[in-house]
Parts: C-alpha cells; structure tokens; sequence
C-alpha cells in the first residue's frame, strides 16, 4: 500500500508521462496542410529523437511499481525496432498500463477511506469495551457500598432497641436511620439508571455504526468485484487483459513449478497491422483486433487462456500442454485467421498472424519464458511472416 508521499510522486510521474506522450504525438506528426487528420495521424516519424523520447517516457513508466514489469516488454519492444503496427499501437500500450495504474489506485483508495473508516470504528468498540468494564466495576463497588450501608445501619437500629432509655427516644432514633437507608437507595436507584440510560444510548450508537460498516464493507466488495471484472476484461476486444494475463501466468507458473506438468506459452501479433491503420482508418483497426480476437476465442481450447497484453499483441498459455502439441493448437489458429474473409465497404482484405512458442524449463521464469517466445515472433516476422516459430 502507497502512503500519500508515495502516490503523490507515482500520480507526479503520471502526469508527467502523459505530458510527454502528448509532446510527443503533436511533434511526431509531420505538419502537411493538404493531409487530412486520419492520414496524418498514421503518418508518424520516427527518427532517432523520437525512439529516445519513448525510451524516456518507459523509463519514467518503470519508476511506476505496479508498471515495472510493463515497462520492461515495452523497453523489449523499442530494442527491437519499429513494430508491424507503427508506434500508435506502442503508445496504445502505454496508455493502456497508465489506464490500469490510474484504476487499481482508484480502487485502493477507496480500500483505504474503508480501512481508516473501520479502524475509528475499532477504536469507538474499544472505548465501549473499557466504559462496559467501568461500568460494572463501579456498579459492583455502588452495590457493596450500599450493601455495607444497610448492614451499618441494620446494626445500629438493633443497638438502639437494646439500649434505648425510652419509647419517644427509639422511635426519633429508627426514623432517622431508615430516611438515611430510603436516601442511599434512592440515589442507588438514580446512579443506576443513569449507568442503564447511558448503556443503552453507547449501544443504540454502536448498534447503528455497525450497521453502517457493514453496508461500507458490502458496498466496498462490490465495488472490488466490479473494479476487478473490469481489470480482468480488456475493453476493446472483449477477450482477457494484460492485468489478468500477469495474474495468470503467475498462477500457470506456480503450478508448473509444483508439478512439473507441460505449460507452452506462446505470443501472437497481427501481420502489417500498421497497414490496416494507414489504409483505413484506426476504427477499422479496432474492427479487426476484435474480429482476430473472436477468431482465437472460438478456435483456441476450452483449457486455453487467451488475453491482449498490447497493441496488436496477445498472449495464449496452454496449461498441461507439450511444445508439439501446442505448435499443432498453434498452426490451427493461424490458418483460421488466414483462411477468414475480411472486408472494409466490400473489399477484401487480407488478415494474417504470426507468433512465436516456447515451454516452460528448468530455471525458467515467466519473464525468460516471455524474452524466448518474443524472440522467436520476431524470427517468424523475418522469415516473412504467416508463421508459428519454436523458441
């Protein structure tokens, strides 16, 4: 949990990273007044000022915590030059991981109005708890003293039936001590109350601050389950997240490293996308990610888990899965895509993919695993494409 020094600076360095990327997209368009806006916009140079540019603006993402490891596939993704999709599809992913960033933190402060709102009411139960305890203790001390005050008072009142010289006498004598009796149980009976009113009006209090704690922590769970449906969903394709595949993949692993079972992994992007984006315009593009992503949805194993970690970029793990057998999975999915008919206003349009395999081996982790598929992605972009390499 950040304390506020340290999401002072994280929301800082968001802020100032968001500031660049906007520099940065006005400075990379080239200023040509008979260019419409969606031409110029697919039209971005990219000179060596502008890679150092991005490569400061992952840096900054990388002093981020929760983006570090973002940081480190898009720092991967800038060494190996520029992708099929253009550099929209990069700053995509960047925007992307500040729109998670900006999210979980969202969610965690209202986790810690909830914490702070449940330790004040902690605090006002242990108040209670100590009055509760002081209260029975004076109540006990009140009842022994009233108990010793009607003993006192009890001997007395025999003593001076012995020892009374006269009728007159005893009878002044006895009236005296039963009015001081009738006083301390009057005022036995008043403290007493007093004690029950404030008992009940402590009680009545808690009763309803409780009540109001618990509708906080209901609300506060359904706000987590709906902020972690929306986490765990990637909003444009509809298939699982970059969040959830981080999540995943450590469970994938996890369970890899206690049973030593098969797990492939296996990284896919869509061949010239940035094509797509120049011809026919970014919603278009959107068009065909989630078009490619149905495709994988409705191909790929039940077992499979499918998710969008960037751009046109996504990630399938096979769980209990050999190398082999998940090339086969893999070739299948590709001459899905390939085999599939895309159309803008009627003209075709030709869809291809490539992704690169790998399994789990000893001494793997899941940022080696991911560095090997990567690599061999990038080998089936230069062996032309429309292939599923082995790392």
């Amino acid at each position: 949990m950040l304390d506020p020094e340290e999401a002072e600076r994280a929301r800082a360095k968001l802020g100032a990273l968001l500031r660049s990327a906007s520099v940065f997209a006005l400075n990379s368009v080239p200023v040509d007044a008979a260019a419409g806006p969606a031409t110029a916009a697919a039209e971005i140079v990219v000179s060596d000022g502008t890679v150092g540019l991005l490569r400061t603006l992952v840096a900054r993402l990388a002093e981020i915590p929760s983006l570090a490891a973002t940081a480190t596939t898009l720092s991967r993704r800038l060494d190996a030059g520029v992708p099929d999709g253009g550099w929209d599809p990069f700053l995509r992913s960047i925007a992307d991981a500040v729109s998670e960033a900006v999210g979980a933190r969202e969610a965690q402060r209202e986790f810690d109005v909830f914490l702070e709102h449940l330790m004040l009411q902690l605090e006002e139960i242990e108040r209670w708890t100590h009055w509760q305890a002081g209260a029975a203790q004076s109540r006990r001390a009140d009842a022994a003293g009233l108990e010793l005050t009607l003993q006192a008072e009890a001997a007395r009142l025999r003593r001076e039936v012995i020892t009374s010289p006269a009728l007159g006498h005893l009878k002044t004598k006895m009236q005296a001590r039963l009015d001081k009796i009738t006083r301390e149980l009057l005022e036995f009976r008043y403290t007493e109350a007093c004690r029950q009113d404030e008992h009940e009006r402590r009680a009545s209090e808690l009763s309803k601050e409780i009540a109001e704690l618990k509708g906080r922590a209901d609300d506060l769970i359904k706000l987590c389950a709906e902020q972690e449906a929306r986490l765990m969903m990637d909003a444009l394709t509809g298939c699982h997240s970059r969040y959830a595949y981080e999540r995943r993949l450590e469970e994938e692993f996890q369970r890899w490293q206690r049973h030593s079972q098969p797990l492939t992994f296996s990284v896919w992007d869509i061949d010239l996308f940035k094509r797509v984006n120049d011809s026919y315009g970014h919603e278009a593009g959107d068009r065909l990610l989630r078009a490619v992503t149905q495709l994988f949805a409705q191909n790929k194993r039940a077992e499979d888990f499918l998710a969008r970690i960037g751009g046109e970029e996504f990630a399938l793990l096979l769980p209990m899965t050999t190398l082999e057998a998940a090339t086969t999975v893999a070739d299948k999915l590709r001459c899905v895509v390939e085999g599939a008919e895309f159309h803008h206003h009627g003209d075709p349009v030709r869809v291809t993919v490539s992704a690169g395999l790998t399994d789990f081996r000893p001494g793997d982790t899941p940022t080696t695993v991911y560095e090997r598929a990567d690599r061999a992605l990038y080998h089936a972009k230069q062996q032309g494409r429309n292939h599923c390499v082995v790392g």
